[in-house]
């Protein structure tokens, strides 16, 4: 149920599909390491879940932490990829954006890090 409940808050909220919560074709029960995200978490975070949570004992505050994290995590993300872009195309973070800076700033920004492996 804790998988299933963080997959969608995200699909409601933000309209993501998390890599690692909802299952490919599988059973939506609770895994390890937690929630099924394993490699996708830093190690520390990941460490830190597996010594909180066991694959049978997500109460509510678990599954808000845990969501917490990840919305953190993919947030942290965006700000990298938004400021390695203003860097490669060599634009002040303070300055004001014209209409094709602000579109090229954000083309830049999705393609920044972007990695096949991960669709």
């Amino acid at each position: 149920a804790a998988r299933y409940t963080i997959h969608r808050y995200f699909i409601q909220r933000h309209g993501w599909q998390v890599k690692g919560l909802a299952p490919l074709g599988g059973s939506w029960l609770p895994s390890k390491p937690p929630l099924g995200m394993g490699n996708h978490l830093p190690p520390r975070l990941r460490d830190l879940f597996e010594e909180r949570f066991n694959a049978e004992n997500y109460d509510l505050n678990g599954i808000a932490l845990i969501t917490a994290s990840i919305e953190a995590l993919i947030h942290a993300e965006a700000v990298r990829r938004l400021h390695t872009a203003y860097q490669v195309l060599a634009i002040d973070t303070q300055a004001d954006l014209t209409a094709q800076e602000a579109i090229d700033t954000i083309c830049a920004c999705i393609t920044t890090g972007y990695n096949t492996s991960q669709i």
